[in-house]
């Protein structure tokens, strides 16, 4: 998942996630319950928020908006990004980013 970067799509599935790897969508979902006590999409969004984490400084992205960086994350909508960063960071994007620059 994350040397590839698979959730960088933004339309990715659990049927192409269990696809890439040969496996079935059932077997994938009982692994990252049972093994991993999470579930597809807050598992695919970790990896995007801690991508967003990583570019957000990037001077290449210098001149994107919060939202177009969390897009090149793979967050499919404005409002999908908000809600997942809300809910792995416990607080918001902007408070992020400013308490990152004070530091």
């Amino acid at each position: 998942m994350k040397n590839n970067e698979l959730y960088l799509k933004p339309n990715l599935t659990l049927r192409d996630l269990a696809k890439t790897i040969g496996s079935t969508e059932k077997k994938v979902s009982y692994l990252l319950n049972q093994h991993l006590n999470t579930n597809y999409y807050s598992l695919i969004n970790k990896y995007r928020v801690e991508k967003f984490k990583t570019e957000i400084g990037k001077p290449n992205n210098k001149n994107l908006s919060v939202v177009g960086v969390a897009q090149n994350c793979g967050f499919p909508s404005k409002s999908s990004f908000y809600r997942a960063f809300k809910t792995h960071m416990h607080m918001s994007p902007s408070a992020y980013i400013k308490n990152k620059r004070e530091h």
